[in-house]
């Protein structure tokens, strides 16, 4: 017998673990197969693979959402310069059903998050000589 739901065991057992909207985005993203479907072990043994997928599947449009509507002074606080290659791969990182969001809005979020890192980087740089 699960005391959790699926979401509630995602959010509470892995999720938790991760700190802040950008990484958690990456995470779930990350479990996404190239076929669409989401895969996580511990998920799916406990509740079965369409109660996991759903799960996932959830949290990764709600990140999606959440990112999108975070202001960028919070979100260039969460990244690193993986910053770089994630921009890159955007598309891998949003959800099929963007609840709305839109590609060009989170490209333009990237690009600003980019080059935000940049210039912290650079003017850290700066500072050290």
């Amino acid at each position: 017998m699960t005391i959790f739901s699926a979401i509630e065991d995602l959010s509470a057992r892995t999720l938790a673990a991760i700190s802040g909207t950008w990484h958690r985005l990456r995470y779930v993203a990350r479990l996404r197969q190239p076929d669409g479907s989401y895969r996580h072990w511990g998920l799916e043994r406990t509740y079965g693979t369409e109660r996991a997928q759903t799960a996932i599947r959830n949290a990764h449009e709600g990140f999606f959402l959440e990112l999108l509507r975070s202001p960028l002074r919070h979100l260039v606080r969460e990244v690193d310069d993986s910053i770089t290659e994630d921009a890159a791969r955007a598309s891998d990182l949003m959800p099929a059903d963007r609840r709305g969001g839109s590609a060009r809005h989170f490209a333009s979020v990237l690009h600003a998050l980019r080059a935000l890192r940049r210039q912290r980087r650079d003017s850290g740089n700066r500072h050290e000589h």
